[in-house]
């Protein structure tokens, strides 16, 4: 017979392994006929923000759409947000105040179109919603909150002359807008991504046409903090090439995720990179090729210097799509590549580094395993080598360069629009499907547990068991982050520790001595 100190020894180290451990999954988002993830973040509790759109039968209207996750992937809340039009929100982002920043686009029923901005509370609760006034004219395809609290907003504007622009809104941090402009040439603009620089302009990235090729270029262009232009550069390879998504890298130059439908060279779509320097000017470029077509959608740096960036891939001659993420090192030559299946028909969108070093993979799973369902919020996190744990594939990938024209743009400004205050009505609702769910780590070496009391705890814990003297305490939450730590300038066998300033919750308790390592585990009332 197993005596109950051996179970609770035995249920202790499985604990302690699962909170020091890195945490992979693929879920599924069935509530509705339509469900897509367009954008994802971390959020400051670790776990996950999914901003998209979701709609009934029929697909009309459908709704603005936010998901919030716990670090395992099970769906903590998710909103619809509606009025008489139809939302799609395409970008995220957690805000200094806790609560989320989304941006999209708006439709009526005749197919006239807005942007729409969005504020939340930490619980999805609205907090406003604007819109531009004019119908037919906008879209927004990304949000981000600026150094001074407020946001910038970019996306697509139709002027006078009926050739769209660059749009960037600046906004304070109540939903007012500072200013507004439309950017570009005197042709076809679109800006798909926008980010702050670090000298407190923007950079926005998309596509811009011009009269000796018909079809889009990558166009990349630099602001200052008022939306003035510095410089703007289209690359050139005459194809039908369009900027996705840009990050400012460490060096201080720019790193752009591209899609190219290789127009005319008989070869599928496939997917680009292009680092440039603090100017724009091109440093390397990377072409990503296989069997079949790839689309980029979102690129990131990540902490070793290098870059992951996320997006959909044709498999073979086959129309079976899938979700891919490529990791490249800080040249962009390939390290690793994977794709993931959550049903017949997969794409990814927006991709971000974990605080574990995993990555998180927003996408859509079309004709799913789930019945009667035809599309799903499907979700993929990883470990560092993009293993999710189930139902994924290396896929053989071809890299090369290419050489495009760096061309200086003629540059254009002209006022926009003010943001207005719009209607929205929020329901609740929806669970994740798991199609995998696994949790790695390595096991610490623990000798045996320690004797903590009170426990719960409210104010002090007392640490210790007589047997050894500790030199040194950390105690880790749920999700395997320090949040106390101390060290015992005389070691004793008995400790008493303040844990006020802990949240309520389980925690796990380390403590070294010079026998080894003891553990335990207590609650903070």
């Amino acid at each position: 017979m197993i005596k109950p100190k051996l179970l609770l020894a035995a249920f202790l180290l499985l604990v302690a392994h699962v909170a020091w451990g890195q945490v992979t999954f693929q879920k599924l988002i069935t509530s509705n006929q339509f469900n897509e993830g367009k954008c994802v973040q971390q959020t400051n509790d670790s776990g996950y923000i999914i901003a998209g759109v979701t709609a009934d039968a029929g697909h009309n209207p459908y709704y603005a759409y936010l998901v919030k996750m716990d670090y395992l992937g099970n769906v903590t809340w998710a909103k619809y947000y509606k009025n008489t039009n139809s939302r799609t929100a395409s970008s995220v982002q957690q805000t200094y105040d806790n609560g989320y920043i989304i941006a999209g686009l708006e439709e009526t029923s005749a197919y006239d179109r807005f942007v729409f901005v969005m504020k939340t509370d930490n619980g999805g609760g609205l907090v406003w919603t604007k819109t531009l006034p004019q119908a037919n004219k906008y879209n927004a395809y990304c949000v981000r909150q600026t150094s001074d609290s407020g946001y910038i907003v970019t996306g697509t504007a139709r002027d006078n002359s009926y050739y769209n622009k660059m749009l960037l809104i600046k906004l304070d941090k109540t939903g007012k807008t500072t200013w507004s402009k439309m950017l570009g040439n005197i042709h076809g603009n679109q800006a798909f991504c926008v980010r702050q620089t670090t000298d407190g302009g923007y950079i926005l990235c998309g596509g811009s046409d011009n009269l000796s090729n018909p079809y889009p270029d990558i166009a990349l262009l630099k602001t200052d903090a008022s939306g003035t232009i510095e410089w703007v550069k289209r690359y050139s390879r005459q194809y039908n090439d369009l900027g996705r998504s840009v990050r400012q890298t460490s060096d201080g130059g720019y790193i752009i995720a591209a899609y190219t439908d290789n127009l005319y060279t008989g070869l599928p779509p496939s997917a680009l990179l292009i680092k440039t320097n603090s100017k724009g000017d091109t440093l390397w470029t990377r072409n990503f090729t296989s069997s079949g077509a790839k689309d980029m959608q979102d690129v990131e740096q990540t902490t070793d210097g290098g870059y992951i960036f996320a997006g959909t891939t044709v498999v073979g001659s086959t129309a079976r799509s899938a979700a891919f993420l490529i990791k490249t090192d800080s040249y962009g030559d390939t390290l690793w590549t994977k794709s993931y299946w959550g049903g017949y028909q997969n794409s990814g969108y927006s991709v971000r580094q974990t605080k574990d070093g995993g990555y998180i993979m927003s996408a859509v799973a079309g004709d799913s395993i789930i019945a009667n369902q035809r599309s799903n919020l499907f979700v993929v996190k990883t470990d560092a080598n993009g293993n999710s744990g189930c139902i994924q594939e290396n896929i053989p990938t071809n890299v090369s360069t290419f050489i495009c024209d760096t061309v200086n743009q003629l540059n254009y400004t002209s006022p926009a629009d003010s943001l207005i205050t719009a209607q929205t009505d929020i329901t609740s609702g929806d669970s994740a499907f798991d199609i995998c769910l696994s949790v790695s780590i390595p096991e610490p070496s623990v000798q045996n547990t320690l004797l903590l009391y009170p426990n719960p705890a409210q104010n002090e814990l007392i640490i210790g068991n007589g047997q050894m003297k500790i030199k040194s305490i950390e105690i880790y939450n749920v999700l395997g982050e320090a949040v106390l730590k101390s060290e015992i300038v005389n070691p004793k066998s008995e400790m008493i520790m303040d844990v006020s300033m802990l949240s309520k919750g389980l925690y796990f308790l380390r403590a070294a001595g010079k026998d080894g390592l003891w553990t335990g585990r207590f609650v903070k009332e």
